[in-house]
């Protein structure tokens, strides 16, 4: 699977089906790895997929 290294939270959104609310909720709270880019999200997805494939 290629995934971009890092997503805003709209993509992201689409990339994992959860809505960008939530997405967002979840920066904030650190259950995604992300980091604030000014105002704005940025998810480190390819962390992400590492992170999800480790768990298996």
């Amino acid at each position: 699977m290629v995934v971009k290294k890092s997503m805003t939270v709209e993509e992201f959104s689409e990339f994992s089906g959860c809505s960008v609310w939530t997405v967002r909720k979840k920066c904030k709270k650190g259950e995604l790895p992300a980091m604030k880019a000014g105002k704005r999200w940025k998810v480190l997805a390819q962390e992400y997929v590492d992170r999800q494939l480790a768990k298996e």
